[in-house]
């Protein structure tokens, strides 16, 4: 079901049909398997309490993982699949000399769908002339890694702009300047009653039936491991000359 996964989306609605919200997205480098810098667009979302990766993303960057038992609980506490496994990589700015290394829970998707056309306005003029993270902030586009609370406020940096009513608020961070905010939709009908709402929060928590299933079988590879073990015929007479010599030594010291 769409609510079991973490949403994530560059616009969505506000609740009319001619506004919507555009929601902090940034273009950041992501270092792959090789050392190669490669483009990744991420959604900064500080609702959430962890990092997440697309399985699309960690099978481009051919990054190495390792199992957890995690799932993600969102809005009203439902509870979504459990998470592929957990990935370490860096993060770079194109601005600065500025890297991030972060752990990310992977999911097979981390985005709801996108809206189908371009429906936010680039020029508004108290933002002209700045870095932006994502130029391309106006398109549709999937989301590669959402970066959670955990981080959000380490890559703040001073400075913030407010332009007039229905225009985005710049926010300045170690990758550039991001945008957010209510915005006017030129192409938006006002005929239109269609009303999409998406929520970014996720909480993580152990899911108990994985844990519980790894441990099984873990015992059981142990079983197994046991059962099938046997002395070949020289563990056989060294084991048995250790058993003697040490009967011997014993008999001696009575």
């Amino acid at each position: 079901p769409e609510s079991k996964a973490v949403n994530s989306s560059v616009c969505s609605s506000a609740g009319t049909s001619e506004t919507v919200v555009l929601l902090a997205t940034l273009l950041v480098t992501a270092d792959d398997s090789t050392g190669q810098k490669q483009m990744c667009r991420v959604f900064l979302d500080s609702g959430s309490e962890s990092n997440f990766i697309s399985e699309t993303c960690v099978q481009r960057l051919g990054l190495k993982r390792k199992k957890t038992c995690v799932s993600v609980a969102g809005i009203g506490g439902v509870t979504g699949e459990t998470a592929k496994g957990i990935v370490n990589l860096r993060l770079g700015s194109r601005f600065r000399q500025f890297s991030l290394d972060i752990s990310a829970l992977v999911y097979r998707k981390l985005t709801a769908s996108l809206l189908p056309r371009r429906v936010c306005k680039s020029d508004w003029p108290h933002l002209k002339g700045l870095e932006l993270s994502d130029p391309q902030y106006f398109q549709p586009s999937s989301i590669d890694i959402l970066l959670g609370a955990p981080v959000a406020g380490m890559i703040m940096l001073p400075g913030l702009l407010h332009g007039p009513p229905g225009s985005p608020v710049g926010q300045l961070t170690q990758f550039g300047w991001i945008l957010s905010g209510i915005v006017d939709s030129p192409h938006s009908s006002s005929s239109s009653s269609v009303v999409q709402v998406s929520s970014h929060h996720a909480s993580c928590h152990t899911d108990e039936a994985c844990l519980e299933q790894s441990l099984e079988k873990f015992w059981k590879l142990e079983e197994l491991e046991t059962d099938n073990y046997s002395l070949t015929s020289e563990d056989q007479q060294c084991e048995d000359h250790f058993a003697s010599k040490i009967g011997r030594a014993s008999c001696r010291e009575r």
